[in-house]
Formats: structure tokens, C-alpha cells, sequence
């Protein structure tokens, strides 16, 4: 038994009997308290058989109130009738050790397989937070072969942030997926969510073959095209193709009604309000997907216009060498942009053919044929601090491109300034101008490349204008002192050679 004394309004607790209490655990926090409290299965008063093995755990039902509003209800209700056991036959006993571990004491160290199982506890007993720690960590790293199954849970749950995410991947992919074997497995509901989005970056006439295929894959014994296709064929955009691209795959399929058909060809033989009249008509939309813009950074220039000699530039091999590039993207006017959006879809980085510049190389030891770098995109603040937008690790071959995929996208905000920093892990040859102040600075020699100041697009409602910035690591002052307000190198022979933008 225990006696309490209070003294100075301090509640001490005599033991009379320490033995009975030897295995109480002290702990510093609350939440630790709660777990060890759980290990100890003292006073436990709720029962529940997990798995096919009906394997018992006890636990307290105090706390699964103070989590859930199911337990709470369950609970209150028939607080000294209850019996129990509460029966879980589907759900593995692991996993419901996981969620108890979270309902006392916040414990989350999940990998992305635990926490689909326990999501459905979570979402069962709605357990919020926990919901949204399963959400938050699925999000973090999308797996493409993974992702119909991510989006699938995501709308079973009604996960709308990771939905978003695993669509945006699955849309972004679409013709990658569309060649896999299991294409045909995604269900109606699913592939009509994403016909809907204006971001399926590819072709309408492609599009509508990918479809095609996938109707006659799920076409059943005496069914016809129009069974398969009566949900799907109004989300085909057929103004957005041409004439021709029509008249020789569409209409030969006779998938369409005659009365379609004839509007359609109309729409494409004719012009003004005509066009206008016939597109009210129709049931196909004619607005145009995203379409991939891409932006390059660098632009050569004859070799006429200068001569390469060291006193100009020298090529050294840098160790970890960063390069850093600032973007500012600028609307073409207010009003032509204000409902546009401009994201980067992925980043275009480029690994130069050094083999043509052997004999300026600063020792006989050949660069790297490949080396690993480090990508990442911060947004910058008004008072120029930065916010991590992207970070991922990639490799950079000689001679080669590599387009690295931005996920989710970033939408470049009016006037808003990014850093995209480009980290080589390792040693990697650069370029290096040497003090001479009648050049230019964005202009190698060596690489016969110069690093455009502004670069926009046709269907760019604006441009982005570029500056070579200081990474951290260089000095502010040349080695004659001279205050170097603008970066004149070393920059890495393998470059960021441009954007796709949508």
C-alpha cells in the first residue's frame, strides 16, 4: 500500500511495500512513460485478438480514448459492461504492436510497407495524426512501379496530398507506364482521372493509340469498343489533332457516331465562328494539354570571335567544386499571366567532350568519364534566404545529356528569384578565368559556349533571366584584391544546360 503526505502542496507517495514496485520504470518524458507503462501491462482493461492467430494484446483503454474518437465512443457507452475481446483477423499483430506504439507514446519509425498496413488502422480507428504520418511519409518518395497502387490507397483513404503527388508522377509518365505489362490492370476510375488533367505530356493522336490499346486489352468475350469506351472516348480531346492525323487512324476505327464524326471534320475544315459554333456543339474538348517548353541556357558562339590563349582562362580540377546559377523568371506583362502557371518539369544537365581539350588539361591524369552530383533548387525570400525546393543525386556522363525529372513540380512564382546549385562529388575539371577584365565573363573559350543573360519562348508568357552566382565556399575578392561584384569562375566543364518547363 501507499501513503500519501502532502507537504508544501507536493504530493509525496510513501511505498510500504518497494518490493511489489521493482519493476517500475522511471523515464524523462511523458511519452516514454506511456510506452513503458504499455511494456509493463499493468491494469490493462481492454483485450483484442489480432491475425488469423487470434493472438491476444492487452492494452488500456484510457489511452486508446484519448486518441480516438471511435474507442472513445466505444467505450463510453459500455464502460462497465464491456467485455470484450475486440476481434482484428486481418490485421497482423505486428502492425497493431505499431499502432499501440504510436498511441502512447507518438512512436513513428515506419518504412513506407509498415506504414500502408497500419494506415488502414489509423484511418479505421481515426487516428488523424497517425493518418497523416503514413501520408506524409508515402509522399516523400514515390516509386513510379509503385505509384497505381499509391494512388489507388490515396483515394481509398481520401489522402488528397498524396493523390495529388502519385497522379502527378503517373501523368508525367504516362506513355513510360503505358508500355508496361500491367497497363492493362489499371481500372477504369483511374485511368479516367487521368485523361482529365491537362498535364499528360504527350500528343492527342498518341494518347488516343494508348487508350485504343487498353480498351481492346479490357474488352470482354461479345463485348464491342463502345461498351469499353463509353466513359472514357468524351475525355479523347480530337480538336487538338489534325485533319489528317483524323481521317487516317480515328475514323477508321468507327469508334466514333456518325454525328460526331461529321461535326469533327467539319470543326477541321473550317475556321473563325464557324470553328466557334461547331466546338459549342461538340463533346470533345479542344482545350490544349500542357505542352513541355525547353529553355536552353548556353548558346555557342563562332569560334571567329575569340582565340584561346592561358592568360585568359586555365583548366584546373576542382574537389567538390558547386556551381551556382540564379533564376528570375518575369512575366511578359500582368495581364497575359496572371492565370498561367510556369513550373519546372525537369533540368537539363550536360556533360562535356573534354577530349578535344587534352592538351590544355592541367596534368596527363584524364578527367572522369562519369562523376555523381548533387542537384538542388532553393527558392529565395525577399530579404535572400533560401527555401529547399528539390534535392537529388544524379550522374553526369561525358558527351551525354541527362534529364533529370523534377518531382513534384516547381512553379516559378512572378519576380521571385531560385538558386540551382549543381554540387560535383568528387574532383571534376573547370574552367577558370584568370583575371583578365576585358572579356567576357559568361563566355568560355575553352568550351566554345557562352551562358545567355535572358532566354524565353514563344509560348513562355515571359523569360527567365540568368546570373552565375558566387558558391559559398569562393572568395569574395580575386587574388589581387579587387572586389569581384560578378563571378567570373571557376565554372565546371559539365553544365545545366537548360530547363523543360510546362
Amino acid at each position: 500500500m501507499a501513503n500519501e503526505i502532502s507537504s508544501d502542496n507536493l504530493n509525496i507517495v510513501k511505498i510500504s511495500n518497494p518490493s511489489s514496485h521493482a519493476e517500475f520504470i522511471h523515464c524523462d518524458t511523458v511519452s516514454s512513460a506511456n510506452l513503458a507503462f504499455l511494456k509493463r501491462q499493468k491494469n490493462c482493461d481492454a483485450t483484442f485478438e489480432v491475425g488469423q492467430e487470434k493472438k491476444k494484446i492487452q492494452c488500456h483503454r484510457v489511452f486508446l480514448m484519448s486518441r480516438s474518437p471511435v474507442f472513445e465512443t466505444m467505450f463510453s457507452e459500455n464502460w462497465d459492461t464491456w467485455e470484450g475481446p475486440i476481434l482484428l483477423p486481418d490485421v497482423e499483430p505486428e502492425t497493431f504492436d505499431f499502432f499501440l506504439q504510436f498511441v502512447y507514446g507518438d512512436e513513428f519509425t515506419a518504412n513506407i510497407p509498415t506504414a500502408i498496413k497500419v494506415l488502414q488502422l489509423g484511418d479505421k480507428y481515426n487516428v488523424r495524426p497517425l493518418v497523416q504520418k503514413c501520408e506524409q511519409l508515402m509522399s516523400e518518395d514515390i516509386q513510379l512501379k509503385d505509384a497505381f497502387e499509391t494512388f489507388k490507397i490515396a483515394q481509398r483513404y481520401l489522402l488528397q496530398n498524396l493523390m495529388d503527388k502519385a497522379g502527378e508522377l503517373l501523368a508525367r509518365n504516362f506513355e513510360v507506364i503505358s508500355k508496361q505489362s500491367n497497363f492493362r490492370n489499371i481500372d477504369e476510375e483511374t485511368l479516367i482521372w487521368l485523361l482529365k488533367r491537362d498535364d499528360l505530356l504527350l500528343a492527342e493522336l498518341k494518347l488516343f493509340n494508348i487508350v485504343l490499346r487498353w480498351a481492346s486489352d479490357n474488352m470482354e468475350e461479345n463485348s464491342s469498343y463502345s461498351d469499353v469506351w463509353k466513359n472514357i472516348i468524351p475525355l479523347i480531346r480530337f480538336p487538338l489533332m489534325t485533319a489528317q492525323e483524323f481521317a487516317t487512324f480515328v475514323f477508321p476505327t468507327q469508334i466514333l457516331p456518325q454525328k460526331d464524326v461529321i461535326d469533327l471534320f467539319l470543326y477541321f475544315n473550317s475556321d473563325g465562328t464557324v470553328m466557334e459554333d461547331v466546338a459549342k456543339r461538340i463533346q470533345y474538348s479542344s482545350v490544349r494539354r500542357l505542352q513541355p517548353i525547353t529553355l536552353k541556357f548556353y548558346e555557342p558562339v563562332p569560334k571567329k570571335l575569340a582565340s584561346y590563349h592561358a592568360s585568359n582562362e586555365i583548366l584546373e580540377y576542382r574537389q567538390n567544386h558547386e556551381d551556382n546559377l540564379e533564376i528570375l523568371y518575369k512575366p511578359q506583362s500582368s495581364e497575359k499571366s496572371t492565370h498561367s502557371k510556369v513550373m519546372v518539369e525537369s533540368l537539363i544537365l550536360e556533360g562535356m567532350n573534354y577530349d578535344s581539350l587534352q592538351e590544355y588539361w592541367p596534368s596527363n591524369r584524364s578527367p572522369e568519364p562519369e562523376i555523381q552530383v548533387r542537384v538542388s533548387v532553393e527558392k529565395l525570400n525577399r530579404s535572400g534566404e533560401g527555401t529547399s525546393l528539390f534535392d537529388r543525386n544524379c550522374f553526369i556522363r561525358k558527351g551525354e545529356q541527362t534529364k533529370l525529372q523534377v518531382f513534384p513540380r516547381i512553379e516559378l512564382a512572378h519576380g521571385r528569384k531560385y538558386i540551382f546549385k549543381v554540387q560535383f562529388q568528387g574532383n571534376v575539371l573547370v574552367v577558370k578565368q584568370n583575371g583578365q577584365w576585358d572579356v567576357d565573363w559568361n563566355y568560355d573559350i575553352l568550351t566554345n559556349l557562352k551562358l545567355a543573360s535572358e532566354v524565353s519562348d514563344s509560348s513562355l508568357a515571359g523569360s527567365l533571366q540568368l546570373t552565375m552566382t558566387k558558391p559559398l565556399s569562393e572568395s569574395e575578392t580575386d587574388d589581387d584584391g579587387y572586389d569581384c561584384s560578378y563571378y567570373f569562375g571557376p565554372r565546371a566543364l559539365h553544365v545545366l544546360k537548360g530547363l523543360m518547363l510546362v
